[in-house]
């Protein structure tokens, strides 16, 4: 009798489950602050020589490679915590090299950061899955609704810290920076102002700027000439702030969050052979455990359900890409100036945290369909006004109102994407997971790749066609599966004793 008095309370086991969470996040949310905001200002701290930008290519090319070939291996050898745990080590690195940003330092440290951008991306999916799992054993709904509510919420903590790190940098780098810039209403072909120079200040030629951008190069050098870069006692102390708070985040992850079950099945507990994170003791089966990995994630790769929504992952990746690429240069540097980029990137991440929180509340109660709906009808917003919209010196509001509808957008499509690869393989979503992160850094490879050779104009076509497809794709395979999907919800299951996380607690 004893005994069950001294079991908790379902109330106190949610509040466990979600103070876990939260202490998880509040890691990530330390680690993406800073190294995220270091990545946004890579153009323009290092910008000579392009290192900064080379640096950054070289982390997404890394990470696709790794991602395909050892990501799924290090996380069902290590578990996600020990994988999360050597990313942020990464990234610590890669914020630390910034000190002395030579080529020869800062590229093959942009290549280590992706060894680590390739293996966080499916640890932290597989943790707030996880969550989501166990705090759906105390609840009235189906599982799959706790899942995306739990993504809704990291991906809120998430861009939040993103809000925080473009504040800080705009504050730091470009708040006391002054230009004056002026706007001549000379005609043009497109309606509006074209560059002159009035009284010996550069005016901004916006008929270049936005849907028209097609990386000029004489456009290109006038936004670059407008950087003042900052002094060494400022980037010292960005570094400095930004590596003690990696750090903290280290020391949150070592000492608080236990390790679960990457791959997430339901084992019997009186299974002899069953394996645990680390399990391998030696060499050999580790060898055999890695092949059966790679292998097991290249056929995945084909798996029909996966091939219907790898569309939306791609898509996902580029329209993230062309948030951070080219709306900041063909719309936020080009038509406002460098110095405005911060504070445009601010905006898009409160944006994107708002309506993550809003996609978590929302599908957790009303279904996927209902945000996928309105993220439709955002995505179509931002294309129209990118296409059709005529910039002038008075109306240039706008660029901070469509930086907000693309972070909406980007807050409606990644916890949506992150939900489908949760729910349409909960046996495997380590797996599921690095492929997801595969095709989501193929996009934004694509994205940086063709952003010197493809007019804006042309990306946003790409993209809407892209957008259609992977749309229809999706609703075939919801048609499709529906018995199968229905299968899963009734019969999925998590240890209870994978749902307490918080060694403290």
């Amino acid at each position: 009798m004893g005994e069950l008095q001294q079991q908790p309370s379902v109330r106190t086991i949610r509040r466990r489950i979600v103070l876990t969470f939260l202490l998880f996040s509040s890691g990530i949310f330390l680690t993406f602050a800073a190294y995220s905001s270091l990545v946004y200002l890579q153009s323009s701290i290092n910008i000579e020589g392009g290192v900064g930008a080379a640096s950054i290519t070289a982390t997404y090319v890394t990470a696709a490679i790794f991602g395909i070939t050892f990501t799924p291996v290090l996380m069902r050898v290590f578990g996600a915590k020990i994988s999360v745990i050597i990313s942020q080590i990464t990234y610590l690195f890669f914020v630390l090299v910034n000190i002395h940003p030579e080529a020869y330092l800062l590229i093959p440290a942009g290549a280590i950061a992706g060894i680590g951008e390739a293996t966080m991306w499916p640890s932290m999916m597989l943790f707030c899955s996880h969550y989501g799992k166990c705090f759906a054993r105390y609840g009235s709904k189906d599982t799959r609704f706790y899942v995306v509510e739990f993504i809704g919420y990291f991906y809120f903590i998430f861009h939040t810290n993103q809000l925080t790190g473009n504040l800080v940098s705009y504050a730091i780098f470009y708040a006391g920076k002054k230009i004056e810039v002026t706007y001549n209403a000379t005609a043009s072909p497109y309606g509006s102002s074209v560059a002159v120079w009035d009284n010996g200040k550069p005016t901004r030629d916006l008929t270049v700027c936005g849907a028209n951008d097609c990386q000029d190069p004489n456009v290109t050098q006038q936004n670059i000439d407008q950087y003042e870069p900052a002094t060494e006692a400022t980037l010292y102390t960005m570094i400095g702030v930004m590596g003690g708070m990696i750090l903290c985040a280290i020391a949150i992850n070592t000492l608080f969050i236990k390790n679960i079950d990457t791959s997430l099945e339901v084992e019997d507990d009186q299974n002899p052979n069953k394996q645990t994170p680390g399990s391998p003791n030696n060499a050999k089966e580790a060898f055999y455990l890695g092949l059966d990995t790679m292998k097991k994630t290249l056929l995945h790769l084909i798996n029909p359900r996966q091939l219907l929504i790898t569309p939306f992952a791609l898509y996902s990746g580029l329209l993230m890409s062309y948030g951070f690429g080219e709306l900041t240069r063909a719309f936020g540097s080009c038509m406002l100036g460098v110095d405005q980029v911060g504070l445009c990137m601010a905006g898009y991440s409160a944006a994107d945290a708002i309506m993550s929180f809003v996609t978590g509340k929302v599908s957790s109660r009303y279904g996927r369909n209902a945000m996928l709906i309105i993220g439709l009808m955002l995505d179509i917003t931002n294309y129209m006004i990118a296409l059709f919209w005529i910039p002038t010196a008075s109306s240039l509001w706008v660029v901070y109102v469509l930086f907000a509808i693309v972070g909406g957008v980007d807050g409606v499509w990644q916890p949506l994407v992150n939900e489908m690869h949760a729910s349409y393989f909960p046996a495997t979503q380590d797996i599921a997971f690095t492929v997801w992160n595969l095709w989501t850094l193929v996009g934004i490879a694509i994205q940086f790749g063709w952003s010197t050779s493809v007019c804006v104009r042309d990306k946003i076509y790409i993209q809407m066609g892209l957008l259609a497809f992977s749309i229809g794709a999706y609703y075939f395979g919801e048609y499709y599966y529906k018995e199968e999907a229905k299968e899963v919800d009734e019969s999925e299951q998590e240890k209870t004793e994978y749902c307490f996380s918080i060694t403290a607690l």
